[in-house]
């Protein structure tokens, strides 16, 4: 500063002169490098006091050879610039998409936009996961790297409100203007990513103090490492893909077809006021009179909602809104939500109704009473009786059959447990080997509780008289099922399934059991769900079990679905019911 070499002249900035004392030798020294002053060759740059911190004073100082005379020099980069470049590096560290932010302190928390608002300047907050579109966000990357964070429910986009890196800073969202102040680095750490600002790289999103509750406030600070400012990215599922996933879940559950739904007191069905035909007719508990105000007519679309319509109205079951109290009547066709419904079974194992709306909300009887009149409306789900519906299909005009072609499924046994085993034995004489798959599954039934054909046999003959089946009916199907236990196809031996239950083939391996009896017990029930309409004796097993299927077979020649006139069934082989018969009667002979 006083352009004279000696200790402890300070160094400054000017306007440059050409003089002397603006000018500078640089010396490289191994790997480092020392600026000497062109006022003297004796005289270089010196850190005060080898003082590292920040405001040291930068000097000038007789050469001693030490660090504090000794410089890195590197190329400049602007804050800017060396911003760009941490982008760059970590532009692949999330792929574009469509996310939820959860926090790693408690990955049920995630970023929200309070109220759901659409509005510019609304803050961002922490809220429990709800899978609302204010909770979603369409992750981008521009050319350079940086991520745009657009709000799924308001498509604005994520920003610090002051444009300012500091401590605190509030983060909202805004329209986008394509500004720093929009734009995040996503940094993938061990503990999570980080999401660090454009503006400044030592600033990132942070849960201010921590706090892990709904509408804690997010905001700017300096990074620290902790989890307040680490954050799971997983897949956005919107309520609507969720709803979506539950009725593709559950379009299997009941049949297209005409039913009554009568309440779970049978003696009381849904039916429309006066039968009346008009739209917005309400929607009644009445008793059980088979008339066509009583007869829904269930429909699915393509992604599995049910819409219930009247026979006689050929109007719509409908709600307006998901809520307590809501009132269900009908309207002609809207291709809404307000008509659209899952039938599932609730807590209980009942069948409830819930709509397309919000599944957390099913058909309900005003204050559960059961009774003429009774108004039907939609409820929080509750698992109450008054949710509670047995669906009864409206039987189609049967073809006319001669009694003796037909053998009943139900009834009494016409074989004796040895008759069962002698016709086993005569086919198969190596129970419990499987020859197709070597030796790995040999004693696999012994292992599953049926150590002999005899106690194998003795199980099928107890589970059937139990349900009322005919032992004989529903052994013969097991052996034409499994080839006498040998298998060979899509299900295994350990999988205790003797009846292809689930199995579809292209490689569906079916239904699995715990063991053999369960196996059993769970083949019984699924023929005494297409046999019969009366309750199971036993707990049920039966995972494919269906109100939709109750007494569409009743004779051992529905079972082929060719030959079904409801059109459903067990097999798709049109000879099913002779082959079975065949082996029945072989079994009889014996």
């Amino acid at each position: 500063s006083t352009g004279k070499a000696s200790d402890s002249q300070n160094i400054v900035q000017n306007t440059s002169d050409g003089s002397r004392k603006q000018k500078w030798i640089v010396i490289k020294r191994n790997n480092e490098y020392e600026i000497v002053s062109a006022l003297n060759k004796n005289y270089c740059i010196d850190l005060s006091g080898s003082s590292v911190r920040n405001s040291s004073n930068i000097q000038l100082y007789s050469s001693n050879g030490t660090n504090a005379q000794r410089w890195q020099i590197t190329k400049f980069s602007s804050i800017a610039v060396a911003i760009d470049e941490i982008a760059n590096e970590n532009r692949n560290a999330i792929v574009d998409g469509t996310y939820q932010i959860e926090s790693m302190l408690n990955n049920n928390y995630v970023l929200d936009v309070t109220s759901s608002s659409i509005s510019n300047g609304a803050n961002v907050q922490l809220y429990e996961s709800n899978n609302t579109n204010a909770q979603g966000w369409k992750i981008t990357h521009d050319e350079n790297g940086y991520v745009t964070f657009t709000n799924v429910n308001s498509g604005k986009v994520l920003e610090v409100s002051t444009g300012k890196a500091s401590d605190s800073q509030n983060i909202v969202q805004n329209t986008s203007d394509g500004s720093r102040k929009q734009k995040w680095i996503v940094i993938k750490r061990n503990n999570g990513y980080e999401i660090v600002s454009a503006l400044n790289k030592s600033y990132c999103i942070d849960l201010s103090g921590s706090s892990v509750r709904n509408s804690s406030n997010i905001q700017l600070y300096s990074s620290n490492g902790t989890n307040a400012q680490r954050w799971q990215i997983a897949k956005f599922v919107s309520q609507r893909e969720e709803i979506d996933d539950l009725a593709s879940l559950n379009r299997n559950f009941m049949e297209d077809g005409i039913y009554y739904i009568k309440n779970k007191n049978v003696n009381y069905a849904i039916d429309v006021t006066s039968s009346s035909k008009q739209n917005s007719a309400n929607v009644q508990l009445y008793s059980f009179n088979k008339t066509d105000a009583q007869k829904w007519k269930i429909t699915h679309d393509s992604k599995g909602y049910v819409m219930i319509q009247n026979v006689g109205s050929e109007k719509y079951l409908t709600v307006s809104n998901a809520s307590n109290s809501s009132n269900v009547y009908q309207y002609s066709y809207l291709d809404s939500y307000s008509q659209k419904w899952i039938i599932m079974y609730d807590y209980a194992g009942s069948i409830k109704i819930v709509s397309a709306l919000d599944p957390g909300y099913a058909i309900d009887i005003l204050s559960s009473r059961i009774q003429n009149e009774s108004n039907i409306q939609l409820y929080q789900s509750n698992n109450t009786v008054a949710q509670q519906w047995v669906f009864s299909f409206v039987e189609p005009e049967q073809p006319e059959l001669p009694e003796t072609t037909l053998h009943p499924i139900m009834g009494n046994s016409e074989v004796t447990v040895n008759q069962m085993v002698s016709y086993f034995k005569s086919k198969n004489p190596n129970y419990d080997t499987f020859s197709k798959y070597g030796t790995t599954y040999n004693g696999i039934l012994a292992s599953g509780g049926a150590p002999t054909i005899e106690s194998f046999c003795q199980m099928y003959y107890e589970e059937a008289l139990m349900e009322g089946i005919k032992p004989e009916i529903a052994f013969a199907q097991a052996m034409l099922e499994t080839g006498f236990l040998q298998y060979g196809g899509d299900v295994k031996p350990d999988q205790y399934n003797f009846a292809g239950m689930g199995a579809t083939g292209n490689g569906v391996a079916g239904n699995s059991f715990d063991n053999v009896r369960m196996g059993i017990r769970a083949h019984i029930q699924h023929l005494k769900c297409y046999a019969s309409t009366e309750p199971l004796n036993n707990d049920r097993v039966d995972p494919r079990w269906s109100e939709s299927l109750r007494g569409k077979a009743l004779y051992v020649e529905y079972l082929s679905i060719l030959n079904n006139p409801y059109g459903t069934g067990w097999a798709g082989d049109p000879n099913y019911a002779e082959k079975l018969l065949t082996m029945v009667n072989d079994i009889k002979a014996i």
